[in-house]
């Protein structure tokens, strides 16, 4: 069995004009269950020597890129050099790549997405681009469980209020053009806070470097040299792990356009 744990990121639910979120990212990262427990200690292991502010912190991967601090949450990345901050970060994706996981991605570019539902439906129709994004993860998720003869669950962080919503998504788009099928997955979702998984919090480091990168491509979003070429770097690192679950070889973040 497959555990797949996502996580989102540019999430303003139905607010489409957010210029400073201008795009959603759904990403996630699947592990065999048999090897969960090897993993989870190896990368509890891996936080400790890398660096002791994730010792007893969660990872969180715009904290350290933006070099944050907070007392209460045992980090302070600011003692830091950028130099040291990027290669904490570094390093933690070099694990990911190392772990050779699998990464499910799903992209929309906001705009873009307010423009096909209002063409689609009606300028007045609002749809959180969490939910589709959902339908295509999962999708893209079940692909995979089929390809590879196995079952699968599915963990969230942190968004119980759209449990709902996508329950009654999962039906209603059944009998669309959009396509649901998710027979492998035995559990559509189930809810975990980031601080207690260690492999939410390795897909938020997954997230945030694709988020960043498309970010650069279409709106040159990282004024930072240095900055802006690790981020594309670390994107590059792990884009062999990437499935695409946006609707083609060419659809990530454009899938609307």
């Amino acid at each position: 069995m497959y555990l797949l744990y996502a996580d989102e990121s540019g999430n303003t639910g139905t607010d489409l004009d957010n210029k400073q979120q201008p795009m959603f990212v759904l990403c996630g990262l699947a592990v065999k269950s048999d090897d969960w427990y090897n993993i989870n200690y190896m990368f509890q292991k891996k936080k400790e020597e890398i660096c002791s502010d994730l010792k007893s912190s969660e990872v969180h991967a715009t904290d350290i890129f933006s070099a944050s601090k907070n007392i209460k949450k045992g980090f302070d990345f600011r003692k830091y050099t950028l130099e040291e901050d990027l290669n904490i970060l570094e390093q933690l994706i070099d694990f990911i790549v190392d772990m050779k996981f699998p990464i499910f991605v799903t992209g929309i570019l906001k705009n873009n997405f307010k423009k096909f539902i209002a063409k689609e439906l009606g300028p007045s129709i609002k749809i959180d681009p969490y939910l589709l994004s959902f339908i295509n993860l999962s999708n893209g998720y079940n692909t995979f469980l089929i390809e590879n003869k196995s079952n699968g669950i599915i963990f969230l962080d942190e968004v119980r209020e759209k449990v709902k919503d996508i329950d009654i998504l999962y039906d209603k788009l059944q009998l669309t053009n959009f396509g649901c099928d998710t027979n492998n997955i035995i559990e559509k979702a189930l809810f975990l806070e980031s601080s207690s998984s260690n492999f939410i919090q390795l897909v938020d480091v997954c997230n945030f470097y694709i988020n960043k990168y498309y970010s650069i491509y279409f709106f040159d979003a990282v004024k930072n040299p240095i900055k802006k070429q690790h981020c594309i770097d670390m994107y590059n690192k792990i884009k062999h792990l990437i499935i695409n679950c946006s609707g083609g070889k060419d659809s990530l973040i454009k899938f609307f356009k």
